[in-house]
């Protein structure tokens, strides 16, 4: 196939019963319309009631100023593209609605990845909950860094400084994980399972 530079590049998705699926998506011309918190919530909102709509399992999420992603398993195939549909119409629909910009253009298109094995999984887990670290919303702290390989490393003393700051941060479900399962079960994922710094499937 021929590149076009008029034609915004489309991926294709492939799709499969009884998987996981990994799905970033970006706003329209990566326009910060989700930036402040009220603005999250329209998102959150209309996140809970697509996934109970479509009885999708959410695993992890985030929702950032111009992009969001998700973890989550579809027992049908035929559950994950209507789910996206309703979710991405809904959520442009209210924040067009709060922000007196109707028929404004919020989302330009989603990529999906299936993790391979459990690795792979919770390294897209503890992926999508770095993400306020990542973009900058909350400051790096000082027990992560970056290694040569382009890993977030996390010494173990660093953990609790890492925990504390990502719990402050109300649009992912790292808080959810931390309440349920520790600080101590947390750091454990962390440590065991490095996040690539330079991930492919991060579109923002």
């Amino acid at each position: 196939m021929t590149w076009n530079p008029d034609k915004p590049y489309h991926p294709p998705h492939y799709y499969d019963d009884n998987r996981f699926y990994f799905i970033t998506a970006r706003t329209f011309n990566r326009h910060k319309i989700w930036q402040c918190d009220a603005a999250k919530r329209v998102f959150v909102t209309q996140l809970r009631a697509a996934i109970r709509h479509h009885g999708i399992s959410l695993t992890a999420w985030a929702i950032l100023h111009e992009h969001h992603h998700l973890l989550l398993y579809a027992d049908k195939r035929s559950q994950l593209v209507p789910f996206i549909r309703r979710l991405h119409s809904t959520s442009a629909i209210q924040i067009n609605r709060r922000n007196h910009t109707p028929g404004r253009k919020v989302w330009y298109n989603y990529w999906d990845y299936c993790p391979r094995d459990d690795h792979d999984f919770y390294r897209v887990f503890n992926y999508i909950h770095i993400q306020p670290i990542k973009h900058g919303i909350l400051p790096m702290p000082g027990g992560l860094s970056s290694n040569s390989d382009g890993t977030y490393i996390t010494s173990a003393g660093g953990m609790p400084e890492l925990h504390e700051l990502l719990a402050r941060y109300e649009f992912t479900s790292y808080r959810y994980y931390a309440r349920k399962h520790g600080v101590e079960a947390m750091s454990n994922v962390w440590l065991d399972y490095p996040i690539p710094r330079s991930w492919e499937g991060d579109v923002s």
